[in-house]
């Protein structure tokens, strides 16, 4: 199988569960997908950054924690403040992985810290801020469009940059982006925030493919890491 059918089949996969989520309007359907989201997005990135390879419970609980915080963030969006008390498990949670730091390996505590707190912040503080727009109706557009748009220029920037690419955009962290494809895809997220929100409104398109986009303008890491970071939505490039 091609590794465009993949991207495709996953796509379309991705697409389908998201639009699902969104347009449904359903409660339940929408924590499942997201909370999917960010359990997976967790684990992947626990994977790339070589956390707790001896202790493989610990990354269950990194994740299942990334999912607490999304439905916590959740009920504090759509109820109301006075349910911050929420957020106390979460607060005990990053306490414990400070304590459990100090009786890891010396060497790798400071790495292995800012790596699990910087995967936690990536993956289930960035899908949290989804419940602010999904909670509003008036504003629930905007995340259709933000995931709409995201989809747009990943696909834009593969096939601008499998057909076209020549000139590297940022070697050290993706050898394989190139510029032709960050115009692609560019071009690609401009036109779907157009056709959502108006064209008026397609400098949205603009803001969304920079801020995805593997650009030297934008990518930012942890000193202790060193290989290329994946895009939030657990690869499926969400978030």
């Amino acid at each position: 199988m091609s590794n465009l059918v993949k991207r495709a089949i996953f796509g379309s996969l991705y697409v389908g569960l998201i639009l699902a989520a969104l347009l449904l309007r359903e409660h339940l359907v929408y924590m499942i997908v997201f909370g999917l989201l960010a359990f997976l997005g967790t684990w992947e990135w626990s994977n790339l950054v070589s956390t707790h390879r001896l202790f493989p419970l610990r990354r269950i609980f990194d994740a299942t924690a990334a999912v607490y915080l999304f439905w916590a963030t959740h009920e504090i969006a759509d109820k109301g403040i006075a349910y911050a008390a929420f957020l106390v498990p979460y607060a005990g949670y990053l306490l414990y992985i400070l304590v459990r730091s100090i009786y890891s390996e010396r060497q790798a505590m400071p790495t292995d810290l800012a790596k699990v707190i910087f995967g936690q912040i990536y993956v289930g503080g960035f899908l949290s801020i989804a419940n602010i727009f999904y909670t509003d109706t008036d504003t629930s557009i905007i995340l259709l469009t933000i995931f709409v748009s995201i989809w747009a220029n990943d696909t834009g920037a593969y096939l601008a940059g499998s057909t076209l690419g020549r000139h590297k955009l940022f070697p050290s962290v993706s050898p394989k982006k190139s510029w032709e494809g960050f115009v692609g895809g560019l071009i690609a997220a401009v036109v779907a925030t157009g056709l959502l929100l108006g064209w008026e409104q397609c400098y949205i398109g603009v803001i969304i493919s920079i801020a995805t986009s593997d650009s030297p303008l934008v990518h930012v890491a942890p000193p202790c890491y060193s290989q290329p970071l994946p895009r939030c939505g657990c690869s499926l490039h969400a978030v």
